[in-house]
This record gives structure tokens, sequence and C-alpha cells, in this order.
């Protein structure tokens, strides 16, 4: 049983004895005496819609399923907000502001942030982002969307590139004249060698990644950013976990507790290709050793989507949140931003809700 309990905290997928497929999230470990199943765990506690059951698979092969009484486990609204999200405008995803929302309010949404990529005033990277010249289309698009979904929390945000030269115009274009409701800070590029580097690609170096943490460190120091976006991306640039990647995380995670400023357990590294190493496959992010040494942190996080497309408006964020509660890691008290998310996961389940 002892090697099962790496599935405590994760959502799983099993098939219960009316032989449909039920997903859910693996609290603890109750030691029964069946035999674990093949490929899952063995006996646990799992929450099924809103009711928790134990599944395990008997001496006779069986699958057997039973309701527990009592549940104690995550607020789901956390499930029901997703501050990540992208239009068509970035040139690599699909729909409009409308059709995120829509589909965000028929998953059942509460708080629906859009965040496109934010244009560049001197144009640059604009193959993977809007033109300044869209700007103010988008921003009517979020507005449209805000006003056919009044009884959802829609919000106007960007995903912001940290280059010191914007930041004047971050502040005072966008959080100041326009009004937005918040920024995300992402590093898809780093400062190294006086250029800037693909984040996705080139972090496989210790010189790079000391490039990379000290970029989203000074991004966390700015007080701009909401919260900071797929931190641990360097998961797709090494195969392994090395020393180097742990020195790298400690510093990024150093700085997010000094500055407060939350990470986010990205979900869309879910639904990318995985990452294939010879000892297995495993999402290019979220990366688990990050996360686990961010358990050794006051830090928070909040759980989010990266939606590209209309149909993934709230997409994978059990996933996100799985991996928030393995490590217990706090969920970030948005309040400042007028949205109530934020719960203190623990190994019996939430310990306190904003």
């Amino acid at each position: 049983m002892a090697e099962n309990r790496k599935y405590v905290g994760q959502w799983i997928s099993v098939v219960g004895i009316d032989g449909k497929s039920h997903s859910g999230v693996c609290c603890r470990w109750l030691g029964h005496p069946a035999q674990p199943l093949q490929g899952w765990p063995g006996t646990g506690f799992h929450r099924i819609s809103s009711r928790l059951v134990t599944y395990f698979k008997s001496k006779s092969g069986k699958l057997a399923a039973w309701p527990i009484a009592r549940l104690t486990l995550i607020d789901t609204s956390v499930l029901q907000c997703n501050l990540h999200s992208h239009t068509y405008r970035c040139k690599h995803a699909t729909g409009d502001a409308i059709d995120y929302v829509r589909c965000a309010d028929q998953a059942g949404a509460l708080v629906y942030g859009v965040s496109d990529h934010a244009p560049m005033p001197d144009g640059r990277h604009h193959s993977v982002r809007m033109e300044m010249s869209e700007l103010d289309g988008y921003q009517q698009a979020v507005r449209d969307a805000q006003a056919a979904f009044p009884k959802l929390h829609v919000m106007l945000a960007l995903e912001c590139e940290d280059f010191p030269e914007y930041r004047g115009f971050y502040q005072e274009e966008i959080l100041g004249r326009r009004q937005f409701d918040y920024l995300v800070g992402a590093a898809h590029y780093t400062p190294f060698g006086g250029a800037w580097m693909n984040s996705y690609e080139g972090l496989d170096r210790p010189d790079r990644l000391r490039a990379y943490s000290d970029h989203l460190c000074t991004m966390m120091e700015s007080g701009l950013y909401a919260f900071i976006a797929h931190p641990d991306i360097f998961g797709c640039s090494n195969e392994f976990w090395t020393e180097d990647l742990t020195a790298c995380s400690q510093d990024i995670l150093a700085a997010a507790e000094s500055s407060a400023v939350p990470l986010e357990v990205n979900g869309s590294g879910f639904r990318k290709p995985a990452a294939r190493t010879s000892s297995g496959s495993r999402p290019q992010y979220p990366w688990l050793p990050f996360w686990e040494l961010a358990g050794d942190y006051d830090i928070s996080v909040v759980c989010n989507s990266d939606a590209h497309r209309p149909e993934d408006a709230l997409a994978n964020l059990d996933d996100a949140l799985a991996v928030a509660h393995q490590f217990n890691l706090s969920l970030a008290d948005l309040s400042r931003l007028g949205v109530a998310y934020g719960v203190k996961i623990g190994p019996d389940g939430p310990v306190e809700t904003h």
C-alpha cells in the first residue's frame, strides 16, 4: 500500500461497479486489506461529483465502490474560476472573448478572466500576440462579453512580457487609463547574452536557468502582476531534474515568498504533448519536483486553464488543483481583485477559506 501513496492528492479515473468511468481526488489511504487495482490506487477516498466514494479491487478481482458519508475536500469554487485565457488575436488561439465566456458560463464558471497576450508598443514578437491596433477591439470584445453575461464575473486582463521599457505602458496605459482589472506576468522570453531567448527551448544550461530565475524574480519585485504564469516551463527544455533546476526553482520560490506574488499551476501543460524521457512520460509542465519544492515555502498559487480554445475554457483546472493539493499549497487570496478565491489545503482537506 505504501507505494500507492503517491496517488494521494491526485485526481484519478476509475471504473465503478455501475460500469461507468469516474474521476476525483484521492485524499487518503484507508489501509484496507484489498489488493491494489493494477495501475491505480488500491483503497482510498475519492471525490466523485458531490460525494466521497472508496474504491478497491477485492481478492476476487471485482472492483467495488461504497459511498462515504463525510465530505471534507477542496473548495469546488476554485474549479469555477479561470483567470488565464486567450483570443484569436494572439494568432495561436481560436475564438473571441464572447466564445470563451459563453463556454465558461455553460460549464458553471463563477469568475472568468480574459488575458490575451499583450501587444508591444514597438511591435516586437507580433507573430504570437495581438497588434497595438487591435487593443481597442480586444477591450471592447471583453466589455461586450461582460454585458452579455452579467451574472458571470468577467475580468479584463493581459498576459505580459516583463520588458523593463514597457512597464510604464503597462502601469499608465493598461492599468491606468484603460482600467484593465489585472496583468499576468509571463516569461516566454528570457534576457540572455544581450538578446531575448525563447524560454520554451533554451533553459537547459546553468547560466540560462540563472538568467530565467533572475528575470522572474525581477518580475515579481515590480509589483505589477497579479500572478506569474507557468513558472516551471523549463520542464520543456530538460529531460531530468538536476541540482541546477533545484537552485533555479529555489530562487524563484524565495522571491515569490518575499514578494507575496502568487505562482500559477498551469493546466494547459496537461493538454500539450507529453515530455517523453527514458523513465517514462510526464507533462512538460506542471513539473512536479518544482511544486514539491514549493511546499517548503510560504507561497500561494492560482490554478488556471490557460485556454486557447473556447472549449478549454475551464479545462484541466482539476488537474492543476490536484498538484496544489498534493503538496499542501495554499491557494491565493485574490480578494484585492474582487475575486472570492482561495483555500488553505491540508492533508485532510481545506482548513481555511477566504
